[in-house]
Order: C-alpha cells, then sequence, then structure tokens
C-alpha cells in the first residue's frame, strides 16, 4: 500500500496494470504509461490556481520548462479544466530544435468557462505566443486581457521563418491592448469558429507573407481598428466570416494574390465594408508574386450600413484605391450591398495611380441609392447587366420643321425595359451599374422624294465619337428609313441618350409612328 501511495519512480501508478477489455488484442500497460503519453492538467499536476485570484506565472514557468526541455514531456495535452488562469507574463511556446516542431495541444473546457487572463501583466506583453515551428493546437478557451496581443502565431517570425500545420479552434480573444490574433508568416494553418473583440487595434491581423490559409466562421467585433487586416495573403480561403461594429474598416486588404472570400460579411463598421489598397510601402520584402492585388474574389459577400462615420465617404461595400502604380483586380460573384443612409454608396473604385479592374456578376446594390463613386483609370465589368436593354418608340407621328434640326419626341415610354432605364426630357436616362452601353437608333420619314434625311444621337447632348449618325437623300419610291448603331461607349449612371432628326423637304415633314421608329440602349458590361 505504500509503494502505490508513493510518488517515487518506478511506484504508484507505475504498478497498476491496465490492459482494455472491449479490444482484446491491445498490450497491456500500466496507469502511470497512459498518464504520461496522454494529457496533462495544469490545475491538478502543477498546482495552478483557477479562481483568478493568483499570479501562476512561477508554476508555469516550471510547467513549461518540463513539457519544452524533457523529451518525455514532448507531444503533451495540456488540459485547462473550467475557471480563471491568472498571469502576470506571457505564456510563450518555443519550438524544439529537432524539426522545429512545438507538438503541443492546449486545450480548456470552453471560452465561457476556460479564461486565460493576463490582465496584471506589465505593459507591452503579449499573452499566449508561439514562435516559427509547427503542429500545435489552440481549442476551446478564452485570451483576455493582454496588454499587447492576445494571441500571436509566428512571434519573431520573419524571413524564411514561418508557423504552419496549425489549428485555432474555438477560440475568443478579447480586451487586447493591441491587436486580438496576430499572424505573421504562416502557411498551412486552420483558424476556425474564433471570436476576437474590443481590442485597442485590430481582431485580426494578418501580416508578413501567408499562404494557404484556411479560416471558417470567425468574427471581429468592436475593435477600436479594423476587425481585419490582411497583408501579403496568397492561395488562401475565408468563408463565413465577418467584422461587425469595429472603429475603422471591417476588413483592410493589401498585397492580395488568388484568394477567395466566400459568404463573408461587414455590418456597421465606422468606415469600408472592405478595403482594397495598393502601395510602394506596404508591398516591401514580397516576392513580386506576392505584391499588389490580383484575383481576390467576393463570392456571396455582404455589407450592411457601413460608413457609419461618414455617410457616403466610405463604401457600403468595396472600396479599391491604388497608389504607386500598382493594380487591384477583383470580382464580385452574386452579395449584397445595404446603406445605412440614402448617400451611402456602394463601391467606391480610385484608380489615381494604377488601374483599378472590377467585375461584377448577380451583386444587388439597390439599397445604396447613391451612386458608386469612380474615378481616375477603372474598368468595370457587370456581367449582371450584360444583354439588358432599354427600348422607346413613338405612338403617334411627330412633325419636322423643315431645314430645323429636331429634337425627337419619344412619348410612348419604353417597349421593353430590363435594363431598368428612365426617359427623362425625350432622353434614355442609363441607371446605375451600368458602365458600357451599345445604342441602336431607326427613324421612318414619311414618303417625300425632296432633299435629304440626317439624324444625330446625342449623349448628353453633344455628339462624341462613336455614336450614330447618318444622311441619306430622300428616297424616291416611299419613307426614306434612316438606322445606325454604335461601337461600345463608356457610361455613369445619369448618362442620357437622345436623338436628333433633320429633313429638307421644303416643308413640314412627319416622322411617321410604328416599328421602324425606335431608340435603343444594350448594356454591353
Amino acid at each position: 500500500m505504500a509503494d502505490l501511495a508513493s510518488t517515487a519512480p518506478g511506484k504508484g501508478a507505475s504498478l497498476v496494470g491496465i490492459k482494455r477489455t472491449d479490444l482484446p488484442s491491445t498490450v497491456a500497460s500500466t496507469l502511470a504509461a497512459m498518464v504520461n503519453a496522454d494529457i496533462i492538467v495544469p490545475a491538478r499536476d502543477y498546482g495552478f490556481d483557477n479562481t483568478g485570484a493568483t499570479d501562476n506565472s512561477a508554476k508555469l514557468a516550471i510547467m513549461l520548462a518540463d513539457i519544452q526541455t524533457n523529451v518525455n514531456g514532448r507531444g503533451r495535452r495540456i488540459r485547462l479544466g473550467a475557471g480563471t488562469y491568472k498571469f502576470n507574463t506571457t505564456w510563450a511556446f518555443s519550438s524544439y530544435a529537432a524539426g522545429l516542431v512545438h507538438n503541443i495541444i492546449l486545450e480548456g473546457d470552453s471560452p465561457a468557462s476556460t479564461i486565460l487572463d493576463f490582465s496584471g501583466c506589465p505593459a507591452g506583453t503579449d499573452g499566449l505566443t508561439f514562435n516559427l515551428g509547427t503542429h500545435f493546437i489552440v481549442k476551446n478557451l478564452s485570451i483576455a486581457s493582454a496588454p499587447r496581443d492576445g494571441l500571436v502565431i509566428g512571434l519573431g517570425n520573419s524571413g524564411s521563418n514561418y508557423c504552419n500545420l496549425f489549428l485555432v479552434d474555438n477560440v475568443i480573444v478579447q480586451s487586447s491592448g493591441r491587436d486580438g490574433l496576430v499572424l505573421v508568416n504562416a502557411y498551412l494553418g486552420t483558424i476556425r469558429d474564433c471570436l476576437s473583440r474590443n481590442s485597442g487595434g485590430v481582431g485580426f491581423n494578418f501580416k508578413g507573407f501567408s499562404t494557404s490559409l484556411h479560416v471558417s466562421r470567425c468574427d471581429a467585433q468592436t475593435n477600436t481598428g479594423a476587425g481585419w487586416s490582411l497583408n501579403a495573403i496568397i492561395y488562401s480561403e475565408f468563408s463565413a466570416c465577418g467584422a461587425d461594429s469595429n472603429g475603422q474598416q471591417g476588413w483592410a486588404m493589401s498585397n492580395m494574390q488568388s484568394v477567395q472570400f466566400t459568404a463573408c460579411g461587414a455590418e456597421s463598421n465606422q468606415k469600408d465594408a472592405f478595403q482594397l489598397t495598393t502601395s510602394d510601402a506596404s508591398a516591401v520584402g514580397l516576392p513580386t508574386q506576392a505584391q499588389d492585388i490580383h484575383g481576390v474574389v467576393f463570392s456571396g459577400c455582404y455589407g450592411l450600413s457601413n460608413s457609419a462615420a461618414s455617410a457616403g465617404t466610405y463604401a457600403s461595400f468595396i472600396t479599391a484605391a491604388t497608389s504607386n502604380s500598382r493594380p487591384i483586380d477583383f470580382k464580385i460573384l452574386g452579395g449584397n450591398a445595404y446603406g445605412g443612409t440614402v448617400s451611402d454608396r456602394a463601391l467606391i473604385l480610385a484608380g489615381s495611380s494604377g488601374q483599378v479592374t472590377c467585375h461584377k456578376d448577380m451583386f444587388n446594390d439597390a439599397g445604396c441609392t447613391a451612386a458608386d463613386s469612380v474615378t481616375g483609370t477603372v474598368e468595370v465589368a457587370n456581367a449582371t447587366v450584360s444583354g439588358r436593354r432599354a427600348i422607346t418608340y413613338m405612338s403617334s407621328s411627330q412633325s419636322l420643321t423643315n431645314n430645323t434640326m429636331t429634337l425627337q419626341v419619344w412619348n410612348a415610354a419604353f417597349n421593353t425595359n430590363d435594363l431598368g432605364a428612365t426617359l427623362a426630357s425625350n432622353a434614355i436616362v442609363v441607371p446605375r451599374g451600368v458602365n458600357k452601353v451599345r445604342v441602336s437608333v431607326s427613324l421612318d420619314f414619311a414618303a417625300n422624294a425632296t432633299g435629304v434625311r440626317q439624324l444625330f444621337v446625342m449623349k448628353n447632348g453633344s455628339t462624341p465619337y462613336g455614336v450614330p449618325t447618318a444622311q441619306m437623300n430622300a428616297s424616291s419610291g416611299g419613307d426614306t428609313t434612316l438606322t445606325g448603331s454604335s461601337t461600345a461607349i463608356s457610361v455613369v449612371a445619369g448618362d442620357t441618350f437622345s436623338v436628333q432628326a433633320y429633313q429638307n423637304s421644303g416643308g413640314a415633314l412627319n416622322l411617321t409612328a410604328g416599328a421602324a421608329t425606335w431608340l435603343a440602349v444594350e448594356a454591353i458590361n
């Protein structure tokens, strides 16, 4: 009995035999071997206090020395039961020199019940950190009140130093003095079901150079800075993630290539929902293949009531702004944008130094009544409206004065209008969301063999290159019909197209109503 109660080597649990009865072929072992190979429970094995009243830093140092220097401790699962664990120092994991692996699983009961409290740390102290290395998991706990960053993956990483093959699962990081969850130089990492809130800086800050990340069902809430700050990320995916009520942008991004955002959203942020920017400064130290923004796709994403700090100043959905001749190209596939006020814009595209290329398909921005802001070198391709058209015609003939240019009167509204255009002052008005159009026209002059007949299509009251014009001598065998079609014409919301007609038959002459007199505007993107 004394030997069974002893903690000396070779006694105690080493004397208790174990063999599974449900799997007869398993090998017999001892209770000590099972415990040593499975888990460490700090609250029990190292005397951690879980009431939140006592600093556990000294006991933490002993535990870390055991599991990071003793070969028998490698690969341990560190299990923290319910409670608040107070630390006045960083909980820092360093990788093992052999293979640069951590082999650590840090696990609580749940974010609501297992809390790591760093509120007693001195200024400039991080909460939980992992330096370069691989194979580690953090799950089912909260990290609270770190004076600097809450959870740092890749502490000290730079150049060719990376963290990979890690999982952060069901973790809340809250009330950090600077950023919540920080990622530096990482690849093949998964972050899921996490919340970063109430930090003094950014909720999720991904920096350095990262690839092949999968981030899902994570939310950044009520942080002083942006919800998400993402720089230098390639071939990665963010799905079902949110950014709500942050003090800056919901998502602030630069230097992104081949990154997919699926069913992500931003609501009630002070600035833009999603902000894309390029600059020389943000690209310092990055390989060419990771610089600028190329091939970023927003699939089924959502923006609601953003630009809260100043209505209409920031994009309720996406702002894309270039500098230093660095381009941005991205695609919106599906998705919705709803402004908080009538002055909010869904898109603000500023190609002041470097081209912005935006591809849209099935994007609903009807909830933003203000026109998008487009300045500089910008190309917008809108597959949603391609092929839609507005066709107007006359319900009764119009008399044209001899030898006088006359504005054509369209007095029958539209024959077809799936474009959503309107008529104003006898002109078709281009609606929001249309970027290029083709304009066609047909005018039928009543029979008269004298003089010439002319038509001119006017854009905003003038005749630029590319719009239809036509002239011919009057037909001697009946009505004279003039037709014309334009090249692709760039437009913005509110542009107008009208028609002027001319005849010099020697007297008044009718333009005849019917199928041969009409004006059409067709969207081609």
